[in-house]
């Protein structure tokens, strides 16, 4: 009897225990991939301002997928690394978003010019920055 009860908690355990980590895989498999589909957005958004002739888009690179998952992510014990590559990504995307809207705000001054230029350099530095914080969310996907 004693020992029915034992195994029936053990199964019981161990049932939970998969379970709970079959959730939090899809979980993050989930966010990974809502955060790659987020960055391959605002690379493309960043190259297509690059090289057209837009001064002032209306679109901005997006961050909703960055705000709303990276506090989980950093509870999947990511290392230093990967945490510079992540924020130093959504770093650029802030400036560039930033400035931007400052191009936009100096629409008909003489200023509009340095702005545009600035944002160009900020497209830049997010397409360079993409290969660190893809990498990474590619890493993760396949150790999922």
């Amino acid at each position: 009897m004693m020992l029915e009860t034992l195994a029936t908690k053990l199964t019981e355990f161990a049932t939970r225990f998969v379970t709970t980590n079959r959730r939090r895989r899809k979980r993050l498999t989930g966010h990974l991939r809502n955060l790659r589909a987020e960055i391959n957005e605002a690379i493309e958004h960043a190259r297509t301002y690059e090289i057209s002739a837009y001064k002032v888009p209306a679109y901005r690179c997006p961050t909703t997928a960055y705000d709303g998952t990276f506090t989980e992510l950093l509870v999947e014990e990511l290392d230093e690394n990967e945490v510079v590559a992540i924020r130093g990504f959504y770093n650029a995307i802030s400036q560039f978003n930033r400035c931007l809207d400052q191009a936009h705000n100096a629409v008909g001054s003489r200023t509009k010019q340095s702005e545009v230029a600035r944002a160009r350099v900020k497209a830049r530095h997010v397409m360079e920055r993409s290969h660190d914080v893809l990498a990474v969310v590619d890493a993760r996907l396949r150790s999922v």
